[in-house]
């Protein structure tokens, strides 16, 4: 609705693109129509091409919205447009007939994703947390809550029957309406807001709460990526989420070294980021799936759990072993895990630990030896890391031979 009245109620010309947008159809719309104005979501950048492509000039104003904005999204849009051209970043759910919030890009956002800012005429969006409502002030700085809508532009409510859940849908005291949107927003020094996800998507890993936001920000700063996408996932027979983050190449990559790039990546990560937010399984794909509105189809993203490989001999070292059962357990690429690669963040829950520790004692120790190591699990699961284990291993089959 906002890019097709917006432009008719400023006394401007919507041009609507035919077809399936493409990186063609849509560089001549812009150039043909001399189009000043254009609204995407961050996933549509990637069809006007990687930085380094020669920009579409003539845009004057990009507004971006759907998805979070990451700073590599930003620098794609000027390196599509050039620098010149305005980016807005917008926040609204449909239910509140779209944007609340927005933000001018200004080129000192320093987060992982650019902020949604503040709300503009006749929209009230405030943070709501236990039923309290988070202020603007210095003390509320970094605090999270639901984010609310009140105003005229909120709809009514849905058509139809409910589906028996409350309704996000109420009217205030003062006889507004208000929409309780799901999402989360942390407040700002500045008073605006920066979307902090879905309440029923927060993601727990080891038990620290994570962004999955942070993780995108750290691939995207990578030079041989264009676009990451970081979704929780949950390995089989089991209810602890993992991260798995999906990545798109700045230039085209041979699938023969895909597995070398996702290596690459992660052991990067494991230098720049603590351990429970590096992704248990990092993959390479050449398109990123999205939706008929624009957005990123995270459930079309393959699923690295979905499939399973055949069975192969045992290796022969402890280390090669152990690594055998933790990829086995855990469902991870072996090949993937470094020493420093830590049990729990890889999605392993105590039903996971407890078929790790049988296993590697079943198959590398003596009942003698499985009693010594077992022994030490309580020291041993404050840093259940994949060297850890191999070394109280190591060390129960060395006491045997003493």
């Amino acid at each position: 609705m906002l890019p097709l009245f917006l432009p008719l109620l400023a006394g401007g010309t919507a041009v609507l693109a035919p077809g399936t947008p493409s990186p063609a159809a849509l560089r001549e719309l812009v150039a043909e129509h001399r189009t000043d104005t254009l609204a995407l979501t961050p996933s549509h950048l990637t069809l006007f091409g990687a930085a380094g492509s020669s920009p579409t000039h003539g845009l004057r104003t990009l507004l971006l919205g759907g998805e979070p904005l990451t700073p590599t999204a930003v620098r794609s849009a000027h390196a599509a447009f050039g620098a010149d051209c305005r980016v807005i970043n917008a926040y609204g759910p449909t239910e509140a007939t779209v944007a609340v919030l927005a933000h001018t890009v200004d080129g000192g956002e320093t987060g992982a994703t650019v902020p949604i800012g503040l709300p503009g005429p006749y929209a009230q969006v405030d943070l709501v947390t236990d039923g309290e409502t988070i202020g603007s002030g210095p003390d509320d700085t970094g605090r999270t809550g639901e984010i609310v809508v009140r105003g005229v532009q909120v709809a009514r409510g849905y058509l139809g029957p409910s589906d028996g859940r409350p309704s996000p849908f109420t009217t205030g005291p003062d006889g507004v309406r208000v929409y309780r949107t799901g999402d989360l927003g942390r407040r700002l020094a500045d008073g605006s807001v920066e979307f902090a996800g879905r309440i029923d998507e927060q993601v727990k890993i080891a038990g620290h709460r994570v962004d999955p936001a942070e993780v995108v920000a750290a691939l995207e700063a990578h030079t041989a990526v264009h676009r990451a996408v970081v979704v929780p996932r949950r390995r089989p027979h089991s209810t602890a989420a993992v991260l798995c983050a999906y990545v798109l190449p700045e230039t085209t990559v041979d699938p023969a070294v895909h597995a070398d790039l996702a290596r690459a990546l992660r052991t990067e990560l494991t230098r720049t980021l603590p351990a429970y937010l590096v992704p248990a399984h990092v993959a390479v794909i050449d398109t990123l799936p999205s939706t008929v509105s624009g957005k990123a189809d995270l459930d079309a993203l393959p699923d690295p759990f979905a499939h399973t490989t055949p069975a192969a001999p045992l290796p022969v070292t402890l280390e090669a072993r152990v690594r055998h059962h933790w990829a086995e357990i855990l469902g991870v690429d072996g090949a993937l895990l470094s020493a420093d690669s830590d049990f729990h963040a890889l999605g392993g829950d105590s039903l996971a630990l407890v078929e790790m520790v049988t296993a590697v004692s079943s198959d590398l120790l003596t009942p003698g030896q499985a009693q010594r190591f077992t022994g030490r699990l309580d020291c041993l699961v404050r840093n259940l890391t994949f060297e850890q284990v191999c070394e109280h291993l190591t060390a129960a089959r060395e006491e045997a031979a003493a």
